[in-house]
Formats: C-alpha cells, structure tokens, sequence
C-alpha cells in the first residue's frame, strides 16, 4: 500500500530558480545587444581588411600598367595575380574618365563639361574671343576599333600605307575593301603597300576599306594627280609635320616637301635611301625651303620621308599634267589669308568666291582676284630663289595644279575635297567655291556629298536642289550644270563633305570616317557653350551596347575636340584642342558595414570610397615634369579582352601593351585637366596635393597671378574642382602627350 508522499512548496527555492533564469536571459540579451552593436564594428574591420589587401594588390596593378605605358613597347606584358578575399572584381565602362586641354595662344582657357556622358551633347568653355568652328575626331583606340575609310563611288586604284608615328604591335596590318556584296582582303607587314582596283568585280557604289589599325588611304585614278600628303603627327597650330609615309603609284611620282626653315631630309624606299638638305631662300623677300626629288616604280610601294623642320609634302603622281591639291593656309585651314605654296613647277588657282575683289601680294609685287572669281598663276614666280610667302587681303582659297594648257576653271582631271566655307576644313554646313570643269563644259563634274556624322537636310542653293541624307546611305553625287559657283547650306542635321571629281584622272587622300566631323560655331561667350557632337546619343545602351558603339564608330571612345578662329587677323587659326579619354575602371567590390564599398583602378590612379562613402585616391595619375615649364604625359587606357574572368576567383592576369600614339608635342600656353566620375574631386586633390607647402598659396589662396613659389598642378576654378591647371608663372609649356593601349587578359589561378 501507497502512503501519501508528504509534498512542500519551496517558495524560496522557486524564487531562486526564476532569479536564476531571469539573470541567464538577461546575460543572453546582454550579449545579443553587445552582439549587435559590435557587428558593424566586426564588418568595418573585416572591410578595412578588404580594403587595405586590394589596395595593395591594385597599386601594384596601376605601378605595372604606368610602366608598361610609358616605357613599353608593343607587344611588351607582364604577368600580375589578382587575390580577392570575400569580395569581387569587374569591369565598369560607364565611370566617365579625363580630359586634358591645351591653348595655343597667351591668355587662353579651354574646359569641357558632360564630354564623356554618352550623349550627343557636350558643353565647352572659351571666353576669349569669338569661336568660329570646332572639329571633332575620333581616335579609335581599343580592341576591335577598325579603322574605316569610305570612299565615293569612283573607279580608280586604293593605295594602302601603314601611318608612321604609331608604334604597333609587330603584327600584319589587316584589310578589307567592301562595295556592295563583294569584298577583297589583304595585309600589310612592315611599312610595305596594298593596292586594289576599283570598282570591284560587276559592283557599283561606295565602298569601305576597314583597317585594324590607323592607315593611310589614297585613290590614283587615269593618269594620276595631285595631293597634300598628311605627317604621321600633325602640329596642332598648323598641321604641318614632320615624317610621312607616302604611295608611289605605278610610274613616276615627284614629291615637292616645302618649309619655312632650313631642313634636312631622310628618304627611305623604292630600292633606295638618301639624306639631302633644302635651304631656305635668302633673297629679300621672306622665302620658305623646297625639295624634290621624283621615283618611278613598276608597281605600287611605299617610300617613308622624314624632315628636321616642320614642313608640308605635295604628292604629285603620274605624269600626264593632271590634278587638283587644295593647298592648306600656314594657320592648316583650307580657307585663308597666308600661304606657303610648293615650289614645284606647276599653276596656282587662287579661288574669290565672295562678293569682293582681293588683292594678293608676293615676292613685291601685288595682283587682283575680282570678285566671285578665279586667277591663275605660273607657279613658282621668276625670280624665286625659293618657296615665296603669298598673301591675301581677306580669305581664299588656293589650289596647286601641274602646269598644262588648261585655262580659267578647267581641268585636265581632278579628285579633291573641296574646303567647307564656315569651317576652312574639309567638313562644314556652308560651302562656296568656284565649280572646276574640263575644257568649257562641266558635264565630266561631280560633286559627292558624304553626312559627317548622323544625318544632314541640305540645299544647294546656285541650282535649287535639295536633299537629305543619313550617314547608313550611300552619298548623294550632284551633277553641276553651267552654273560656276557652286553654294551648298546645311539646313538642318550634320555637316556634309565634299568630293568633287572631274574627267577620268586625279589622286586625294581619304581620311577616316571619323575624322575631321566640322561645325560651324560663330560665337563668343564668357560661359558655357552647348554643341552636338556628330555622333549617335548611346547613354541609355548598356554595357554591351556601348562597346558595340565604340566598334562600330556610332560614338567614340576617345576624340579630340580643335576649336578655331581669328587669330592675329588669320582666318580659321587653331585657337585650342582638348583630348577626351573614357576609361574602363577595374574595380572590386567588398561588403563592409555599410554596402557599396569598393576600391578601383583607371589610368594609373588608385581609388577607394571605404570608409562611410568617402571617396578619396591613394595614388594619383603619372605624370612628368621639369626641368623647367616642361610638362609631359602618358594616359594608360586598359580593357579587358577575350574570356576575361571576373568575379570573386583568384586570377593571373597578362597585361600587355598593344599600341603608343603620340598625340601632340608643342608649345602650350595653359594646360588642363578634368576628370569625370564620382573620383574627379578627389584626383584632383591628390595631384596637387603639393600644393599646401607653398606660402603664396596659403597667403593669396586661388589667386594664380600671386603664386610664385610653386610650379605644378593647381585646381581650378575652385578649391574642390575636378580639374586643375599645369601652373608654370606664366612661362609657356612644354607640352607632350602621348596615350598607350593596354590589354588585360584574365584567366582563373588554379595553383
């Protein structure tokens, strides 16, 4: 039998017990907070570890690429390895990039805004005279940026060159020529030459020539012509240089080189080199140097000619007395008051399309061009010890031919671009020039009218014929009538080109499509001036697209904006160039106690927005300086390439240098640098970071007139501005730039 357990509650047991749970949940809680506070200071430790780790590893990228850029040569590489730790690495195009200016003339300003927004719209700033016109070129630099020509439909022979001055990677030059449904390919090694007949085999219409890299192209046709030959780097003020490479068609070819001093040049080709020297004239009157010297060939090659001085070279090909070369101003532009014409035996046409007469003056002596009218000269004058200065009152235009019996307007054949009126280059929305013919009859004439950019309406208003077109169409080709002066307005769109062809002989270089896309501005404004560029608006294309766009030429990668105007009463003088770089950023993404922390590389600088979003650069760009007011740089452009991986795998990359260019190296009165992107205040910074241990600063601070006792980078305008100023005291610069294409190839680190 059971007996009843004698039961007692234990009051100040269960009061201990519940005390005792009560104090382990207040321990839990306790920690839980003390958990939860500490875990943003936990996160920013480990993404102060991430940082600090690819800092390092990104520095030792940007110090690689910098190298490689500068002192490279192509085809050059090394091998880095790339370690993430818990974040991840990609590629990001759409973070803008930089832009530098340079003026040419005492003074001077030139800024960019919203150059590098993928738009169509970019704002410039020169509020120092009136702007005349502006020109926009596309560099094409980048993996598969083909390089295309078009070319007008016209039977003829496409001569091929390599463009000296570029240093390439020691691979063939590959081409190909496509009219309608037919192509043809070829290659060039070395500074050999390609050739193909035009039109191709039962085809009709233009055609293009695409290039992997940078060439010159030339169309010989009949009996050959006359052409100016463009210098492997052009001097920005007036696009004289000095080395060439130049096509020797089948035949004799005669090159006249002509310069303001004394030079000496170097020739190498067509089985022979040689170094001679030209002297300038000494006579009374001022008097350029000339050389000549002619080659006769049986089949098409290349000849390569460099000179000590900048100077100017007229090809003149074939020997049947035909051609037509639009002689350039000494300011460059095809419309001016001053030239320096070649010395070689042959016709100077002086073209006064305006409504007033214009005297020219030479060697003492002085002549008329009446109103809306030609003169034709025997050109060089007697009496000429060497190149004679020509000079005009108001602007013309000046056309060398090979001496013939041809009188007034005619021709014996030609091919040239013909000069835009608002622009004085070869592209623009006006144009006004004398309409060449042969004999009295200018049914053997035709005007081709290239778009310069998307699309162009246009009238021409001498024969009240209109039209549109888009830059995906074939051009438009007009017939003259009798009619000899020859008015052209864009009324809306783009600006157009003009190829004029007359009879069955001629020879002109073609630039690249991208090249040279005109407009006229005629303003002057001490703000920002908004203009279109010539190209497609791809800011709402996505990363794919607009590496797509960049291939295909539909909006540049880079591009050189050349502001013109009056200069010391010289038409279309080049007042100012900027250079406008998009730079792929590598970056890495980390997780931290706040999201969005990264740090990254583009053009050799260093970049991090940790901690809290502030973003600040741990390596500025590379540059040289001194001694003196001397100034010199090197921008690395790097894109990735092939089946790069990305991600968070540890990676062995293969940098590697593809090409160097050298843009320009000249005398600069300002230099200038803008960044675009969410870092441009903070590599501004950075590169002028010098800058607090001068006194005239800290005394006078942001007055540059004051600042004496530094030499180096200055922001500007303002103290937390994204551009800065190379500041000299007032000395002109030194100025060279030069860029360098780098290729990142990524592959998964197995070891």
């Amino acid at each position: 039998m059971l007996e009843n357990a004698d039961l007692r509650r234990d009051e100040e047991g269960v009061s201990a017990t519940v005390a005792t749970v009560l104090l382990f949940g207040g321990v839990l809680s306790l920690i839980g907070m003390m958990l939860f506070t500490m875990l943003p200071v936990i996160q920013e430790l480990e993404g102060s570890v991430e940082r600090n780790g690819m800092i390092t590893q990104m520095n030792s990228y940007a110090i690689q690429t910098v190298r490689l850029a500068e002192t490279g040569m192509p085809g050059d590489s090394v091998s880095i390895e790339l370690n993430p730790l818990e974040g991840q690495l990609a590629w990001d195009y759409m973070r803008g990039g930089s832009w530098i200016s340079a003026t040419w003339s005492e003074g001077q300003s030139l800024r960019l805004r919203n150059a590098l927004n993928l738009d169509a719209e970019v704002e410039f700033r020169y509020p120092h005279g009136e702007v005349g016109s502006i020109c926009w070129d596309d560099l094409r630099l980048g993996p598969q940026r083909l390089h295309h020509t078009r070319l007008p439909d016209i039977s003829g022979t496409v001569l091929v060159v390599p463009k000296v001055g570029i240093t390439e990677n020691l691979i063939p030059i590959e081409l190909k020529l496509r009219q309608g449904s037919s192509s043809a390919s070829g290659k060039i090694s070395g500074t050999s030459i390609w050739s193909v007949d035009l039109p191709l085999e039962g085809m009709e219409g233009e055609s293009w020539l695409s290039a992997n890299t940078a060439v010159d192209v030339y169309l010989w046709r009949g009996k050959g012509g006359a052409t100016e030959a463009p210098p492997a780097i052009a001097e920005p003020e007036t696009g004289r240089g000095r080395s060439w490479t130049v096509p020797l068609g089948i035949g004799t070819t005669t090159l006249y080189l002509t310069g303001l001093e004394t030079m000496r040049i170097d020739w190498r080709g067509a089985g022979n080199s040689s170094s001679e020297i030209a002297i300038a004239g000494g006579g009374f009157y001022a008097e350029g140097a000339v050389w000549t010297r002619s080659f006769t060939v049986a089949s098409p090659t290349a000849l390569s000619l460099s000179s000590s001085a900048d100077a100017r070279l007229l090809i003149v090909g074939g020997d049947g007395g035909s051609g037509d070369a639009p002689w350039p101003a000494t300011t460059g532009a095809l419309i001016g008051s001053e030239f320096l014409p070649p010395a070689g035996s042959g016709t100077l046409l002086l073209d006064n399309p305006m409504p007033e007469a214009v005297v020219i003056r030479y060697l003492g002596g002085a002549l008329t061009i009446s109103a809306n009218d030609t003169l034709r000269i025997d050109w060089p004058p007697a009496g000429a010890l060497g190149a004679p200065i020509l000079r005009a009152d108001s602007a013309i235009q000046l056309h060398w031919m090979p001496r013939n019996d041809d009188t007034g307007l005619d021709r014996s054949g030609s091919l040239a671009i013909h000069a835009a009126s608002d622009t004085g280059r070869i592209s623009g929305q006006y144009f006004n020039f004398s309409t060449p013919r042969i004999a009295t009859s200018v049914d053997n004439t035709e005007v081709t009218l290239q778009v310069a950019g998307v699309e162009s309406q246009w009238n021409i208003t001498t024969w009240n014929v209109s039209g549109g077109n888009t830059h995906a169409e074939n051009a438009a080709v007009i017939a003259p009538n009798n009619t000899e002066i020859f008015r052209l307005e864009v009324i809306s769109g783009n600006s157009l080109r003009a190829i004029v062809a007359v009879g069955d002989d001629g020879l002109a270089f073609f630039p690249h499509d991208g090249a040279q896309r005109c407009s006229f501005i005629g303003m002057q404004a001490s703000g920002w001036i908004t203009t279109q560029l010539p190209w497609s608006n791809i800011a709402d294309h996505g990363a794919g697209g607009i590496e797509e766009s960049w291939r295909s030429g539909l909006h540049p990668s880079s591009m050189v904006l050349s502001v013109y105007g009056s200069d010391s009463e010289k038409p279309h003088s080049a007042l100012a160039t900027a250079w406008a770089f998009h730079m792929p950023s590598l970056f890495y993404s980390f997780k931290s106690s706040i999201t969005g922390m990264e740090t990254s590389t583009r053009g050799g600088a260093v970049l991090t927005n940790h901690p809290e979003m502030q973003a600040s650069a741990i390596r500025a760009p590379s540059d040289r300086s001194g001694p003196g007011p001397r100034f010199a740089t090197t921008v690395p452009l790097t894109f990735p390439i092939g089946d790069s991986v990305s991600g968070s795998a540890d990676v062995e990359v293969d940098l590697s240098l593809i090409q160097r260019q050298q843009l320009v190296s000249s005398i600069a009165d300002e230099v200038r640098r803008g960044w675009d992107g969410p870092y441009g205040i903070a590599i501004a910074g950075q590169a002028s970071a010098d800058l607090s241990y001068s006194t005239d600063w800290t005394t006078f601070p942001q007055q540059l007139q004051l600042l004496n006792d530094y030499k180096g980078w200055v922001p500007d305008p303002t103290t937390d501005s994204s551009e800065t100023v190379y500041h000299t005291q007032g000395e002109p610069i030194q100025f060279t730039l030069q860029v360098s294409v780098l290729y990142h190839l990524a592959k998964e680190d197995l070891s």
